[in-house]
């Protein structure tokens, strides 16, 4: 209708350390710049402890590029 509003499915966040993106299933992106640009890639839902960093798991390759992608186009653009 008229009034329908579309919902962000992901939310920004800044710290002193970096920046990340966390998107509704639980996936939350981060990425720090202290030498170069580090990035980390974490499942709270599958591990709330926050203690493996899916990153470099080849079968969240996907999902990585599509956080990466919402870092730099909604939330941080030039960062």
């Amino acid at each position: 209708g008229v009034f329908s509003v579309s919902w962000r499915t992901t939310a920004g966040a800044e710290s002193v350390l970096g920046e990340m993106v966390v998107r509704k299933d639980g996936l939350k992106y981060i990425r720090y710049d202290v030498d170069g640009i580090e990035e980390q890639l974490l499942d709270i839902i599958t591990d709330p402890g926050e203690t493996k960093d899916y990153a470099t798991d080849p079968h969240y390759r996907e999902r990585l590029l599509a956080m990466r992608e919402s870092f730099e186009r909604e939330w941080f653009p030039g960062q």
